[in-house]
């Protein structure tokens, strides 16, 4: 591992109230860490102690398909995926069960591009670049390992129509060639159930959804009559929907719904990013971004079906994605459930905190969730700040007063116990 090339994250906590900037990092309470000099501090001690053994634990990175980010620095995204690999190895070698899940964009810009396309893809079956992208992620996979990639918009070509179709098909095609898997299925939307088994008992109920597929108009999204054609458990909004929820409410588990789009956010895609995406962004142009039409109306579709489910007061629910190039964690009081985002996989952008807010960083990192004996889960979140010869690099926009980078590992950043 190259960790000397990563300087550990400091945690900065600021007391803060409604919709507020917050580009590098928040905490929503200092209870956590020791405060030093006003804003930077270090968490003081290993906040999952207390929880007890975990029998399984469910690794979650997004945004990883992106090469050397930051440069002159060496490739930030892999060694983001050496400290991931590292940590995920030494997790299974402990004995714990455990899963690891890509939470979309795993190539950028466009997908994994084939002969089809001209320049530097030409005379290969795929675009070189683009499956470097890839291959970088599945040698974060250790051996033994249960792991799962997610679409997002990128793999999906960041288009639509057959273009699209043909890009999310190529990857589907390469990670089974590789032993991997894409879930739900190239091309088709989901809801794809799969519980996570300890011995003989189920212990976490996943749940996977290609909402890039809900995203596209109706007219573009994949079917029987596209070539090659696509034949999908459920092939209409209605029926997915209809599945999810019925799903979500035959759990007996804790169940975690695990999507490439967040349903709550507060970076880029909710607002946050610079004059010009903001102005795009109150337009509602992009369908990536929270308040177009069509992702409005996922947004109204799913918060249903999880405050119906959520109406049982022992039904716990985690909602995981990506999309937005950092690390936030979100309380939803009114439907009970913790949206975590965890996108910063290979670069990172500006944010905002918001109602419900309770940690946020601009930082690359990934995050873990612990399911224990008893059956109550801790989320921690991993996190670091880029840096060379012990500078920081990247976009670390500074608090009053800054905060505060070191030459070091991986740090905790947050952990919360989910119940």
């Amino acid at each position: 591992m190259r960790s000397e090339q990563l300087g550990a994250l400091l945690i900065g906590a600021v007391s803060l109230a409604g919709f507020t900037s917050c580009t590098s990092v928040y905490f929503a309470s200092t209870d956590a860490c020791v405060r030093d000099r006003g804003f930077a501090c270090e968490v003081s001690a290993d906040l999952t102690a207390d929880a007890g053994p975990s029998v399984a634990s469910v690794f979650l990175i997004g945004d990883a398909g992106e090469p050397d980010p930051l440069p002159p620095a060496a490739p930030v995204r892999d060694l983001i995926l050496d400290s991931l690999h590292a940590e995920v190895q030494a997790t299974r070698q402990a004995g714990i069960e455990t899963r690891l899940v890509f939470l979309g964009d795993n190539i950028y810009p466009d997908g994994l591009r084939d002969a089809t396309d001209q320049g530097e893809c030409a005379g290969s079956l795929y675009c070189p670049e683009d499956q470097a992208q890839l291959d970088a992620q599945i040698r974060a996979i250790p051996d033994g390992v249960e792991a799962y990639f997610l679409a997002g918009n990128h793999d999906w070509g960041n288009t639509s129509g057959k273009d699209a179709y043909l890009r999310i098909l190529n990857q589907g095609t390469y990670l089974g060639a590789r032993g991997q898997e894409l879930v739900p299925a190239a091309g088709c939307p989901g809801p794809v159930v799969r519980d996570l088994v300890v011995g003989n008992q189920s212990r976490l109920r996943m749940i996977f959804l290609d909402t890039q597929w809900l995203l596209l108009p109706e007219e573009s999204r994949p079917g029987r009559d596209s070539e090659p054609s696509v034949t999908c458990t459920f092939s209409a909004e209605e029926e997915v929907y209809e599945r999810l929820g019925r799903d979500l409410a035959s759990a007996d588990v804790p169940v975690l719904l695990l999507l490439h789009h967040p349903i709550r956010t507060y970076g880029d895609h909710g607002g946050s990013g610079s004059w010009r995406s903001r102005l795009l962004y109150r337009a509602g142009w992009s369908a990536q971004d929270v308040n177009s039409a069509p992702y409005a109306r996922m947004i109204t579709r799913l918060d249903r079906l999880l405050e119906e489910a959520g109406a049982d007061a022992t039904r716990r629910i985690v909602v995981a994605a990506g999309h937005e190039h950092a690390l936030q964690v979100i309380y939803d009081a009114e439907t009970t459930v913790h949206h975590l985002i965890s996108g910063s996989g290979s670069k990172v952008s500006r944010l905002q905190t918001g109602p419900g807010s309770e940690f946020a960083a601009g930082f690359p990192g990934y995050m873990r969730l612990d399911i224990h004996e008893e059956g109550s889960i801790t989320l921690v979140v991993r996190a670091a700040c880029p840096s060379k010869d012990g500078e920081p690099l990247g976009t670390v926009l500074e608090h009053d007063g800054g905060i505060t980078c070191t030459v070091g590992d991986f740090a905790t950043a947050f952990a919360k116990a989910l119940n």
